[in-house]
């Protein structure tokens, strides 16, 4: 096979009269090192996202490679925290009117944005004076 004098048997994987062993990892007669980073035997570059060897898509939503699943709330990804305010998701403005988050209502009695309990004497909210 070889034009050597010392018959080998040949590789099963190439036909070669190569005697290596065939790699445990891939089954390729190759001894290559498997990767540290994802134990396969051949080496495959670093994704530019998460370092990992085995580039995976970018999420369409936060730009990270190992897609989350979208908020319930806003539609986001789940790596936003939750609004310590109201519970909501974090991509909400606070309001301009009290600091507060945009997902409470303004009083429907003074126009601010706190609802406030109605005056047990007059009917108008607690924030006009008596």
């Amino acid at each position: 096979m070889c034009g050597q004098c010392s018959p080998r048997a040949a590789c099963v994987i190439y036909g070669q009269c190569s005697s290596r062993p065939a790699c445990a990892i891939c089954g390729q007669c190759s001894s290559r090192a498997a990767c540290a980073m994802c134990g396969q035997c051949s080496p495959r570059a670093a994704c530019v996202i998460c370092g990992q060897c085995s580039p995976r898509p970018a999420c369409a939503i936060c730009g990270q490679c190992s897609p989350r699943a979208a908020c319930a709330i806003c539609g986001q990804c789940s790596s936003r925290a939750a609004c310590a305010i109201c519970g909501q998701c974090s991509s909400k403005p606070a309001c301009a009117m009290c600091g507060q988050c945009s997902s409470r209502a303004a009083c429907v009695i003074c126009g601010q944005f706190s609802p406030r309990a109605a005056c047990a004497i007059y009917g108008q909210c607690s924030s006009r004076a008596a």
